[in-house]
């Protein structure tokens, strides 16, 4: 009886049980992480980061609850060699002596189509409270012939001054800014697990 009892418990708890840390997992081939500047305040530069890696944590409806991300600097790409080398300079990221940048989430709140991440970003070595909003673009459950497998997607920004961060470039020209202290980020991303 007292074995029959513990069966059942644990069916239960099974069942009642969200999507386990590691089901889901970032789907990197359906993700971009770009971050613009001004230049000069009259144009926007556009870059991305192409190496980067998360751990995540959903529901069973790929409602985020949890998201640790680490991004390599030397991945940056602006499709200008020249620009890219001076922003893994020490006037910038310093990749050389920070070769990585970081987030890890703090909260997530997932309302409707809406999503907000709070979570600090590390760069260098400067740790600041940051908030990404955004669309909880929805779940898809899809068979590619390989068994089914549910994907979500989200699409969220931020803004942060890259003075807090010490990427300090300040050059001026004619009284303005090379490079503005506001930057955008963006990030759209795919999380997915297998099964349903």
């Amino acid at each position: 009886m007292k074995t029959l009892v513990l069966s059942t418990l644990l069916a239960v708890a099974l069942v009642a049980t969200p999507a386990r840390a590691g089901d889901w997992k970032l789907d990197k081939a359906h993700t971009t992480v770009t971050f613009i500047a001004k230049h000069l305040g009259v144009s926007k530069t556009k870059g991305q980061f192409k190496d980067y890696d998360a751990t995540v944590e959903a529901d069973k409806d790929g409602k985020l609850t949890s998201a640790v991300a680490t991004i390599k600097i030397a991945s940056l790409d602006t499709g200008v060699e020249q620009r890219d080398t001076h922003l893994k300079s020490a006037d910038f990221f310093d990749a050389e002596k920070f070769p990585t940048l970081s987030f890890k989430s703090t909260s997530i709140t997932i309302e409707g189509g809406t999503a907000t991440i709070v979570g600090e970003l590390t760069i260098k070595d400067k740790t600041e409270r940051v908030t990404l909003k955004g669309e909880f673009l929805g779940k898809s459950v899809i068979d590619f012939g390989q068994g089914p497998s549910t994907h979500a997607g989200y699409s969220v920004k931020t803004q942060i001054n890259r003075q807090k961060f010490g990427l300090a470039f300040n050059a001026m020209a004619e009284g303005t800014s090379v490079v503005s202290d506001l930057i955008d980020i963006e990030l759209e991303f795919e999380i997915a697990r297998p099964g349903k």
